[in-house]
């Protein structure tokens, strides 16, 4: 089988999801840095090959080449998992998966908390308190309701540890490490705890989290 190339950086959030992805699926791959820092990902020659949008993670796969991370997470469970739950056959429980990645961008606002608290300050930006509260607001709100969920689910989906449950992984990490006042938030959610106990410890995720230029 061709090569597996997946360029970005480690410490990326969309990138991690990736590395996650693939190192859940056993796949085989080389990992080539783009210095987001010097600004590699803003460079006329990038933007023409590799990202239009001035963006990272892509893929190189053989003939194909892909940009946008949930894009790429999704190719990669497919093509090779083995298992057949990683990335579920049955359209019927993909569908529930899918369900929770909607939730993940649509409800779960870990992502613009993270760049009020964390990348906005990388990048000398200060918090947009009017912004952090309605963040907070809703995201307390979805806690409820993962927390209802996983009060009878062990996972995302059932008692399988999907994709899903991987796109969720980043942006809890820097929320949860990161963001001042958010170590202990789901504190109140105890259901919401023992999921993140639980998938922050799989070996994919330690080796991935563990990996950072910044």
């Amino acid at each position: 089988m061709a090569e597996l190339s997946i360029h970005g950086m480690k410490g990326s959030t969309c990138t991690r999801k990736v590395l996650t992805t693939v190192e859940e699926t056993g796949a085989p791959y080389k990992f080539v840095l783009v210095d987001c820092m010097k600004g590699e990902h803003k460079q006329p020659e990038y933007l023409a090959k590799n990202h239009p949008f001035g963006k990272i993670p892509f893929i190189n796969h053989g003939d194909l080449h892909v940009y946008e991370s949930l894009a790429i997470v999704r190719y990669i469970a497919e093509t090779f998992d083995k298992t057949g739950t990683f990335y579920p056959k049955d359209p019927k429980v993909r569908a529930i998966a899918e369900q929770w990645i909607s939730v993940l961008q649509s409800y779960y606002p870990a992502e613009k908390i993270v760049y009020e608290l964390y990348f906005g300050k990388m990048h000398g930006a200060s918090p947009n308190q009017e912004n952090l509260k309605k963040a907070d607001t809703e995201l307390k709100s979805t806690l409820v309701i993962l927390d209802k969920h996983f009060a009878k689910n062990k996972y995302l989906v059932g008692d399988i540890f999907t994709y899903a449950d991987v796109c969720y992984y980043p942006y809890t990490e820097y929320m949860l490490t990161k963001c001042e006042g958010y170590s202990n938030v789901f504190d109140e959610y105890p259901n919401v705890k023992r999921w993140w106990s639980d998938i922050s410890n799989r070996p994919s995720w330690k080796k991935v989290s563990s990996e950072s230029e910044f």
